[in-house]
């Protein structure tokens, strides 16, 4: 698992397919819970913070300034005719530990 300073810009990237073709779902969700019990961040494309790249092919920067680190976790949600769900981890260092 990958390990970030507290304060990185972190980027996290999904790609989307059906039947191994990339594919772009009718809407796209990012939830990102920063460290276990923090709130969870909501975002649904096209928000500014969830970028496409081509088709199924998306990425975030998600902010872990202010972490007081820990593991942060992340899901990608797909829906529509490509619907599908994919989770990811990393790990936050806290600045001064």
């Amino acid at each position: 698992m990958n390990t970030y300073l507290a304060g990185t810009d972190v980027t996290v990237s999904v790609q989307f397919t059906v039947a191994g073709v990339p594919s772009d779902p009718s809407t796209v969700t990012l939830r990102y819970q920063p460290y276990p019990g923090a709130d969870i961040t909501e975002i649904d494309y096209p928000d500014t913070r969830i970028i496409r790249d081509s088709e199924g092919a998306y990425h975030s920067n998600l902010d872990t300034t202010g972490s007081p680190g820990d593991e942060a976790t992340y899901v990608w949600v797909g829906t529509g005719d490509c619907q599908a769900a994919a989770e990811g981890a990393f790990l936050v260092k806290p600045q001064f530990s």
